[in-house]
């Protein structure tokens, strides 16, 4: 009898397993075409994915051989890929960078939708393995490798944002503003059989003022293809590259920095060619475009965190539209506000009342005493609608629209002001309006003239050529005043610097009513700061110094999207 229970047990278990096979192959069933474009949808389970997008073929192209390694794995691809992953770093540390390269792409095919492998294995390649060498052509080698690497996986994630918008900020940041960027940017111009490999992207699009490729403007293109996949309904919040940073934090990019990178490439690209080649209408050009796509950012409806959009350039408009309709209200309620800050002034306690009339010397409060200012600048702030509340009511209704008006400009003025100086958008609009003037292009120019002439072992020339650029200079910050203390005021104290030891060269002092003493120059005989170092030859008898070339700022370049200039 048991031996009876045990068989009929079996063939039920088997005759289960044989049913199930059947929904099972209905469900999991691929989805067919033929030639003439007829075919099956297949089971439930592809047409979900075709719905979501999930399948590889939606995901980017259909690599065999990576398909063949996964069902090679036997369901163990994770167990692979750690292994594989844990080779990687050995190799690394052994500086074995072929065996490190060949698993990368081993660690690629088994995983080609997982967006972190192509993203840190290409950082690690591009900032940590080109680091290894000396020379900068090995490095430059090492960072294309690491745009192979995200190239290849775009291939992969074509609907993916990420790996594009990666390869406009390692095109751009990496070869645009690293100790190496002199050199990386000329070996970048010439690498003719590189740019052949550039997908998505039009390189005729990417030529510089000189003919040549230049890697802000293909950093340029990379950001657009980015933004062209976001706006297919992507979501633009990712983990992301921390310049400050090695490897992968958990900062996360913001909307508005999103959208001002293509922008801020041009911007970068225009402050290279200005240090490059001779200021003049190519520089004012690059500077021209440069402002009008910085324009249409300031124009774009950029979604936030609050479930609105916000347009940059629209914040003086709303701060009218918050001063209009309180002025309205006003207009309904003449001395209310005040009666009614009055009225809670006279309701405070007598240890509020001291906290909050002594609040300009507030230093080291106890947490009593700072309790006791919050309660009081609670209480005496009146909001518009306070004073609307307390109206008759025959005034009540029109002040309540008035004053929900006012409020809401003025929410919204905030929040775009906000945004905006995540991006510092006003400076950046700023600085391109003054670099494209043929004011801003004469005092560029005669200042490298200048320089040139003082390295040339004219002293007498440079002097000339400094004293025209002092007089562009004077309109320039007479007109931009808030330039003062910024980074181009900044650059100009090396000339500055080159410019007294010229005056030292002719026997001459300093003028005491220099015309750009708002800058601050360092004193007499004072040395300039570390990398400001004026070139060999510049020097007087009595001092010596070596060359010194100042790379761009990385917080003043584009990238920085939240950084001292750009925000990043």
């Amino acid at each position: 009898m048991t031996q009876n229970a045990s068989f009929i047990r079996k063939i039920i278990y088997g005759g289960a397993i044989v049913a199930l096979l059947f929904p099972l192959f209905l469900l999991g069933q691929p989805a067919t075409k033929s030639e003439s474009g007829r075919g099956s949808p297949g089971g439930k389970l592809a047409q979900m994915r075709a719905d979501f997008g999930l399948s590889q073929a939606e995901l980017g192209k259909i690599d065999p051989a990576s398909e063949t390694m996964k069902m090679a794995t036997l369901g163990l691809r994770g167990f692979a890929t750690n292994l594989l992953w844990t080779k990687a770093n050995a190799y690394k540390m052994r500086e074995s960078w072929d065996r490190l390269s060949a698993t990368l792409n081993q660690i690629a095919k088994l995983q080609p939708n997982y967006i972190t492998v192509w993203e840190f294995q290409a950082h690690n390649l591009s900032y940590n393995v080109s680091a290894e060498f000396d020379d900068y052509r090995h490095r430059y080698h090492w960072v294309k490798k690491g745009l192979d690497f995200l190239m290849e996986g775009t291939q992969y994630n074509q609907r993916n944002p990420r790996l594009f918008w990666n390869l406009g900020w390692f095109t751009g940041h990496k070869i645009g503003i690293s100790d190496e960027s002199k050199q990386f940017r000329k070996l970048f111009r010439e690498d003719e059989p590189f740019h052949d490999k550039m997908l998505y992207i039009d390189m005729s699009r990417a030529r510089g003022p000189d003919g040549y490729v230049d890697n802000w403007l293909v950093a340029h293109l990379w950001y657009l293809q980015s933004s062209a996949v976001v706006d297919t309904g992507v979501p633009i919040t990712w983990l992301r590259m921390d310049p400050e940073k090695e490897g992968l934090t958990d900062k996360r990019r913001s909307s508005v920095i999103f959208y001002s990178d293509p922008s801020m490439a041009l911007i970068g690209h225009a402050e290279a060619i200005t240090g490059e080649m001779e200021p003049g209408e190519k520089t004012r050009n690059a500077w021209r475009r440069a402002g009008l796509e910085w324009e249409k950012f300031g124009n774009l409806d950029i979604p936030t965190s609050f479930g609105h959009t916000v347009r940059l350039n629209s914040l003086r408009q709303l701060q009218a539209e918050e001063q209009r309709m309180r002025a309205k209200l006003e207009e309904l309620s003449p001395g209310l506000r005040e009666e009614i800050r009055e009225e809670r002034r006279a309701a405070l306690t007598p240890d509020q009342l001291a906290v909050w009339e002594n609040r300009k010397s507030m230093v080291d409060l106890s947490p009593d005493e700072m309790a006791n200012f919050r309660e009081a600048f609670s209480r005496l702030t009146v909001t518009d609608l306070d004073v609307a509340a307390a109206l008759p009511d025959q005034l009540r209704a029109r002040a309540l629209y008035f004053a929900m008006r006012a409020t809401e400009a003025n929410n919204l003025a905030d929040r775009t002001s906000s945004y905006a100086g995540i991006v510092n958008y006003d400076y950046w609009k700023t600085r391109c309006e003054v670099e494209q003037s043929k004011v801003t292009a004469d005092a560029r120019r005669f200042t490298m003239l200048a320089d040139r002439a003082a390295d040339g072992g004219d002293p007498e020339g440079a002097r000339g050529y400094y004293e025209q650029a002092w007089d562009e200079w004077v309109q320039i910050f007479e007109k931009y005043p808030q330039l003062v203390d910024d980074v181009m005021a900044e650059d100009l104290k090396p000339a500055v610097f080159r410019y007294k030891l010229v005056l030292d060269q002719l026997d001459e002092e300093f003028p005491r009513d220099f015309k750009l003493k708002m800058l601050d120059e360092p004193p007499e005989g004072e040395m300039p700061p570390e990398g400001q170092m004026p070139p060999e030859g510049m020097l007087n008898e009595s001092g010596s110094g070596t060359e010194s070339e100042a790379g761009q700022d990385a917080g003043t370049a584009p990238a920085a999207a939240g950084d001292a200039k750009s925000g990043q």
